[in-house]
């Protein structure tokens, strides 16, 4: 990753801060990839200023470049055309935008000033560093003309992960929770179940059985006394 010199995170913070307010009231976007309300769309025939920052929207983000002046731009060629990296290289006005609008995003009042801004964009020629979180083409192009490197739009996709990344948790948390719940259910039901079952029933008393000899010896008891009663009666 490029960190310019006499760089801070609070000065980095502060100059998002500042290109937050400058790039649009309100912080709004147009279409959500990355333009600014402020920002001017340049006719085919227009030349941009000395030092401008470009911005030509693709599918799903929006790739930023450095007008240097003679129709041709100096940009981080990684993902400029197609999904590979690539170093810094000056190309043309045609070539950077690829088929695409090209928009121009105001200076602000803290911009560098143009020859500064080419002077800047040239001497990082052919670095081939990218990180596409933390040295894409945006921050690129904001160290060249704000003197910091910040990048808006890989601060929105990480907060976007972010949120991903808490509702992962927040649902592995809430199955977890369920699981245990739903395993510990049954024997709970089952204890409660015996319980009640034995506090509502009637208590009895339940016999044994009489083991084969006492019904053996009660039948041979009852046979003799009738045959006694018979032999009485005659």
């Amino acid at each position: 990753m490029f960190i310019p010199p006499n760089s801070s995170s609070v000065e980095r913070h502060s100059q998002l801060r500042s290109y937050r307010n400058d790039c649009a009231s309100g912080s709004k976007t147009r279409n959500g990839r990355g333009l600014c309300s402020s920002d001017r769309c340049l006719a085919g025939n227009d030349e941009p200023p000395l030092g401008a920052h470009l911005i030509t929207p693709r599918f799903a983000y929006a790739h930023h470049g450095i007008y240097v002046g003679a129709g041709t731009v100096v940009h981080y060629a990684a993902f400029a055309s197609n999904w590979r990296r690539g170093p810094v290289e000056e190309v043309s006005l045609a070539r950077f935008a690829h088929g695409h609008p090209v928009w121009v995003r105001p200076a602000g009042r803290d911009a560098l000033r143009g020859e500064e801004i080419v002077r800047r964009a040239r001497s990082r020629l052919g670095e081939n560093r990218y990180r596409l979180l933390s040295n894409n083409c945006e921050h690129f192009s904001e160290w060249c003309v704000h003197g910091n490197p910040i990048s808006p739009q890989a601060e929105r996709f990480l907060a976007r992960l972010r949120c991903v990344s808490d509702a992962l948790s927040e649902l592995v948390r809430w199955l977890t929770v369920a699981s245990r719940r739903r395993s510990r259910s049954p024997k709970l039901s089952m204890v409660s179940a015996s319980r009640v079952l034995c506090a509502s029933s009637p208590r009895t008393t339940v016999r044994a059985p009489r083991p084969a000899t006492q019904v053996a010896g009660l039948f041979f008891l009852a046979r003799r006394g009738s045959t006694r009663r018979a032999l009485c009666a005659e």
